[in-house]
């Protein structure tokens, strides 16, 4: 994904260079908009290097039970748009049916979220 974005990038520096398209604001715009991209993807993929070469730590089920307990009245006591954000981090689908809720994400993103390495 990083290398079709980089690729999309430089195949809009080179129609510039070779003269197939003129320097307008749609085309600046178009340009910032790969470049953007590029650095989100690099920045994701320092993160994901670095949660690797870290590793994950173990938690024990007594620092769960504290952080579930603290990350609980956080989330409580913070704005809803904050709440939704924080929930959607690591909460990729919610199933609800009439004998259960099945609350689906990777383990790894609640890692992070619980580790404090997001």
């Amino acid at each position: 994904m990083r290398a079709k974005s980089t690729k999309k990038l430089d195949n809009l520096f080179k129609a510039l260079a070779d003269g197939f398209v003129e320097p307008s604001e749609t085309f600046k715009a178009t340009v910032k908009a790969a470049e953007a991209d590029v650095e989100r993807l690099a920045n994701l993929i320092a993160t994901q290097e670095r949660i690797l070469t870290q590793g994950l730590k173990t938690v024990s089920l007594e620092e769960a039970e504290v952080f579930s307990e603290q990350f609980r009245s956080k989330l409580l006591s913070s704005a809803p748009a904050l709440k939704r954000r924080i929930v959607r981090s690591f909460v990729r689908n919610v199933v609800v049916s009439s004998d259960e809720i099945v609350i689906v994400g990777a383990k790894s993103d609640l890692a992070e979220v619980v580790t404090g390495s997001i």
